[in-house]
């Protein structure tokens, strides 16, 4: 959905931004954009042999319901009823496929309750982090989601990596995920 400018950057996908000045997202309420999703899952399920798990990202859909008719929508049902829209499209479309979709979980914790009730149980649901040592219980764990944890390994600054804050959230991080009941 977003972390897409490496593809709607190019002339011919710029129909699918949320926002035509913006090469951040694409709109989840346009057709086109599921037949190029589709297309790009496909393709890199095949390429790598994918058997069980297919990671959808999701996070950091910042233009979310900015574009007309998205705003629209949101304004009726939140937004949280836009991105379920993407979710559901993109986790049958996979489920067909016999794959678990995982899913960061930053957006969905946005979500007002009415629309945490609508999530699909069938997804995974990844929190991570890059600094704390302590997995709380969100809101998706107390809902009896399923949950996975990601602590971080990759720094912002590469050439100056702070190895001992990482090791700590490896370290501890990870028993703490497993102690709130994720899956791994």
């Amino acid at each position: 959905l977003g972390h897409v400018r490496y593809i709607v950057k190019h002339p011919e996908y710029a129909k699918l931004r949320e926002l035509p000045e913006s090469t951040w997202q694409v709109c989840p309420l346009k057709a086109d954009s599921y037949k190029l999703l589709f297309d790009l899952y496909d393709e890199a399920i095949e390429a790598t042999g994918t058997k069980e798990y297919f990671h959808i990202g999701g996070d950091e859909s910042y233009d979310l319901a900015m574009c007309p008719q998205c705003r629209k929508r949101a304004e009726k049902n939140g937004k949280g009823d836009v991105y379920l829209e993407w979710l559901n499209k993109v986790a049958k479309h996979l489920e067909k496929k016999g794959l678990k979709v995982i899913i960061w979980d930053d957006m969905v914790l946005q979500f007002d309750e009415e629309n945490l009730k609508k999530l699909p149980k069938n997804v995974i649901y990844m929190r991570w982090e890059y600094n704390k040592n302590q997995v709380e219980k969100t809101a998706l764990f107390k809902k009896g989601m399923q949950c996975m944890v990601a602590p971080a390994t990759q720094c912002t600054t590469p050439m100056f990596p702070d190895y001992e804050n990482r090791l700590q959230n490896i370290a501890y991080y990870t028993p703490s995920g497993r102690d709130a009941g994720a899956l791994g």
